[in-house]
């Protein structure tokens, strides 16, 4: 969004108000510094510092506006209100200056120095506010703190104007909503969360979506998939056997090796290395080609052959010995087969061990009340393992087709709060809370992890940032509340003099920088 020039207008109000100082009294009764005999003078001043006003209240209230429109709050309506109240009764006094001398402080060169002081704190708060994302619960503070600074503005007005002189409860009423600034506690808070943020990200966890993290507390149930995520990447092949006469167990091995050893990866090394030490060299493969979610398939000796997951090859017409196959499959191993037309000719069964740190996280997920869900296109058999280890899992899938799988997903996603830990490409439409990934999917993913143990990291961070928003901004809610009830009480709370009273603009401003300079200080010392 386009940014303010607050500087500029600060300039100008300075710049004005040093000009007003020379030629006009600071205060009530005052002889002026220079007196350039000019009549017309104080009217220019009046002018310019008018024109000013309407320039920057048209602006802030352009840019109040877009943040109502995108956020559904802003903060900036209340100095707009502040500003140009204090500048009306600023030319009330001089039109209709009360007899004694109460309102001494309320003249053009104090005025716009004020004004020029609030144009800083603006500018300095405009450049820091969007540090770190804002919650639902920081928001709501700034939205609660704005309204609490006009409803104290509005009691000052009425309170103070029908027991004493409108114009001190104007003077009462500008305090009120120039004395704090309600992106203060956003402003503190949300360095404390770029700080949590930042060590989230040396953790090597990658953040895509950051206000992601304040979805987590809300997560009830986590669907994870299971090769690769909950199994370790050291892939073992346990047996290559041949289902079909007219190939040996050697013949299957060789063509199995070339198609895998085309595209590489883990699997491929596994099955090269097993080949190697069966004394099988693989064969040469060509076309092969990566059938997502099936397996892949290539041409060797102008013969086309597929090498496709056990639940594919269940699924579908191939003339093999089933018995045989789901004998395989009830050993708890994952199982691919290989298929040349319409004949199942060869199968492998693999695995790999659960992660070490798979316990440790399942506690956590128990720990937490989360609840998880597997479901997987490999074999029944190899889920075995990963439900005798697993508290949390309540449910689990295996043997589905790509969109079967998919489906089962979207089903648990839809019931409740869900996490998605995948390393599997994320359809468009999946309706997860939070995705949780092990590739790098910037448009689809909210935090990118190595190993599943940084899941925990991600909740740690995620808890830290929810204590942050709520003592926080406790904190500073009463802090600020104080300064409210003050500027509008003053004189309920304190023993003074009516000409303290209508003092309370320009202290209030003061009090607002002071602390704004606090907070700029606070954040680059860190």
């Amino acid at each position: 969004m386009r940014q303010i020039h607050y500087r500029w207008f600060a300039v100008f109000a300075f710049g004005l108000a040093v000009m007003a100082g020379l030629t006009m009294p600071v205060f009530w009764g005052w002889d002026v510094a220079v007196d350039f005999n000019q009549p017309s003078l104080f009217l220019i001043l009046i002018l310019v510092a008018g024109v000013l006003l309407v320039v920057a209240d048209v602006q802030m209230g352009w840019q109040a506006w877009r943040f109502q429109k995108e956020r559904g709050f802003s903060s900036l309506w209340v100095a707009i209100l502040g500003q140009s109240a204090w500048f009306i009764l600023t030319l009330w006094m001089y039109l209709n200056p009360m007899h004694v001398t109460a309102l001494k402080t309320v003249t053009l060169p104090i005025t716009m120095f004020g004004i020029g002081l609030l144009m800083l704190t603006l500018s300095w708060t405009q450049r820091v506010e969007n540090l770190a994302p804002v919650s639902n619960a920081m928001m709501q503070s700034a939205r609660r703190l704005s309204w609490l600074s006009v409803i104290f503005a509005v009691y000052g007005l009425l309170f103070f104007g029908l027991t004493w002189d409108w114009q001190i409860g104007l003077a009462v009423a500008t305090a009120s909503m120039l004395v704090i600034d309600p992106r203060w506690p956003l402003i503190f808070a949300s360095q404390a969360r770029r700080e949590a943020i930042d060590e989230l990200t040396d953790s090597h966890v990658k953040i895509y979506n950051p206000a992601a993290l304040d979805q987590i507390k809300d997560i009830k149930q986590a669907v994870v998939e299971k090769t690769g995520v909950l199994t370790s990447r050291q892939l073992t092949v346990y047996n290559v056997d041949s289902i079909d006469d007219n190939f040996s167990a050697q013949d299957v091995l060789a063509i199995m090796a070339g198609l895998e050893q085309e595209v590489g990866g883990l699997y491929a090394e596994a099955l090269v290395t097993y080949s190697h030490n069966q004394g099988v060299y693989p064969v040469q493969a060509e076309n092969v080609e990566v059938l997502p979610l099936v397996g892949l398939q290539g041409t060797i000796q102008d013969e086309t052959y597929m090498l496709v997951s056990a639940t594919n090859a269940l699924q579908n017409n191939y003339v093999y010995h089933r018995q045989w196959l789901k004998d395989t499959i009830d050993l708890g191993n994952s199982v691919s087969v290989l298929v040349k037309g319409s004949h199942a000719i060869g199968a492998v069964a693999f695995g790999a061990p659960l992660i070490r740190s798979l316990i440790d996280v399942d506690d956590f997920f128990v720990d937490q009340k989360i609840i998880t869900h597997i479901a997987s296109s490999d074999t029944q058999g190899s889920l075995m393992r990963v439900q005798e280890a697993m508290r949390s899992l309540t449910d689990s899938q295996a043997s589905l087709s790509p969109d079967r799988k998919q489906n089962k997903q979207r089903e648990w996603a839809e019931t409740q709060p869900t996490a998605l830990i995948t390393n599997q490409r994320i359809p468009v439409d999946m309706p997860a809370d939070v995705v949780i990934s092990f590739i790098d999917e910037e448009a689809k993913t909210d935090f990118v992890i190595s190993k599943l143990v940084d899941v925990k990291v991600i909740w740690q961070a995620a808890r830290r940032l929810n204590k942050i928003d709520h003592s926080t901004l406790t904190i500073w809610q009463f802090v600020l509340i104080t300064l409210i009830v003050l500027a509008a009480g003053l004189e309920i709370l304190l023993n003074v003099s009516n000409s303290v009273i209508l003092m309370v603009p320009i202290v209030a401003v003061l009090v607002r920088s002071v602390v704004t300079f606090g907070l700029r200080l606070r954040i680059k010392l860190k």
